[in-house]
């Protein structure tokens, strides 16, 4: 992957702000879903994490180190950039597709576009599948150039030549997912593409929201094309920005609770793929001082789990769960059957195996960016009316713990405060 700037999210933040306050969206909370159910697997398909196993000096020359953070999170989509000849990056690339994981590699104009798509070409043929999606340019710029073109000109120009190029052989089935950049602009593409970085621990179903009015609504950049947000995260390092352009960040805590809402409200908002930025913190704070690029991590750069890992492998193991249960057989319909005062939002899933999820997050602010430090957040009380005989279960998605005060009744409340709640019934 290019290296991002701190500019460049910073320029992608205020964008994001200010289309926001021009559409007078920033404070409407919907606490309905927009979807029709979801399957536990296709939420769980929705979420993939950035890496830079081209990073040799970085914490990903580890690969032991990579592929166990891997495992810990269950999830099978990775987002990096397109392989390159180096030996020790292709047996990393190599190592982490042989766990299930596949790859949206991402393409530039510092090599010919022949020779990387040979190179991905030829790490597909060794590992059938690894590639999932060829991504165009990142974050351009208005001096972006490429065959004798610039800016948003060239970035379109570059996206034609990706298909073209594209086209033949063992990647000719493979989609495309646009380029990013500060304007709209429709491409040759399959997803839309756009990356979020939410300042001050704001949470993020409002983003969502206007992403898809922006690029796929019908008075969109590209009505109807499906949306990726292919970088999207939360940096843990506190205290004041320590270089320009750059912000003050989150603690642990809070992180886990604004990854977990933002693959939610991605799910409840029709996105396709959520891609979280990133595996691993970037490395360790040197002598020029902290630096928020080292920080985005769901790991620490020793590879040590922070709370978002935890609450995230949690997740995954929870929805993925297929043993037969009694109960009621079907899909458990909620219509009718849930109260959900603002700010609770809920997202119902089908379970494999017949039950009903409901996944309830407070979008109350949960970041007081003034005292630096996490907000009290009022519980607001969901209340769930089950049928007849149905068995239930609820978990806190921070700790992934069960709740123990749940009981079969006619009607569940649940006090829903910062950390967002799953419940099962049936």
């Amino acid at each position: 992957m290019t290296p991002i700037t701190t500019t460049s999210r910073r320029r992608l933040i205020t964008t994001s702000a200010s289309v926001l306050a021009a559409a007078g969206l920033g404070a409407r909370l919907d606490p309905t879903p927009k979807t029709a159910p979801l399957s536990c697997s296709a939420f769980l398909d929705i979420l993939g994490v950035n890496m830079h196993l081209g990073y040799g000096s970085s914490p990903y020359a580890d690969l032991d180190r990579v592929l166990a953070a891997v495992g810990r999170l269950g999830l099978r989509h990775a987002r990096d950039a397109a392989i390159g000849p180096e030996p020790s990056a292709i047996r990393r690339y190599g190592a982490v597709a042989e766990t299930g994981v596949g790859f949206c590699m991402l393409c530039g104009p510092r090599r010919p576009i022949d020779d990387t798509l040979s190179q991905i070409a030829a790490f597909e043929a060794a590992h059938p599948g690894a590639v999932q999606a060829l991504e165009g340019p990142n974050e351009i710029k208005p001096g972006f150039t490429y065959a004798g073109r610039t800016g948003t000109d060239a970035a379109v120009r570059f996206m034609a030549d990706l298909r073209a190029g594209a086209s033949h052989g063992g990647l000719r089935a493979k989609p495309l997912v646009a380029f990013t950049g500060y304007a709209r602009a429709a491409s040759d593409c399959d997803f839309a593409n756009v990356h979020l970085y939410p300042q001050n621990g704001r949470q993020p179903a409002d983003l969502f929201d206007i992403v898809q009015s922006r690029w796929s609504g019908p008075l969109g950049a590209m009505p109807g094309k499906p949306v990726m947000v292919t970088e999207m995260g939360f940096h843990t390092l506190l205290g004041a920005p320590g270089r320009p352009g750059q912000w003050a960040g989150v603690d642990e805590e809070t992180q886990a609770i604004l990854a977990i809402n933002s693959w939610i409200a991605a799910a409840a908002a029709g996105v396709s793929r959520l891609y979280l930025y990133e595996l691993l913190d970037g490395g360790h704070d040197g002598p020029a001082g902290p630096n928020q690029e080292h920080h985005f991590g769901l790991f620490r750069a020793d590879g040590t789990p922070k709370p978002a890992a935890h609450a995230i492998g949690a997740l995954f193991r929870l929805l993925r769960q297929e043993a037969p249960r009694t109960g009621p057989g079907g899909f458990v319909s909620l219509s009718g059957c849930v109260t959900m005062p603002p700010p609770l939002t809920w997202l119902p899933l089908r379970a494999a195996d017949g039950g009903t999820f409901v996944l309830i997050r407070n979008q109350a602010p949960i970041w007081d960016p003034t005292q630096n430090a996490p907000a009290t957040v009022r519980p607001v009380t969901a209340k769930v009316t089950l049928p007849a005989g149905a068995p239930v279960a609820a978990w806190n998605l921070l700790t992934g713990d069960p709740y123990t005060d749940i009981k079969i009744s006619r009607e569940v409340s649940l006090a829903v405060g910062r950390a967002p709640v799953a419940l099962r019934i049936g």
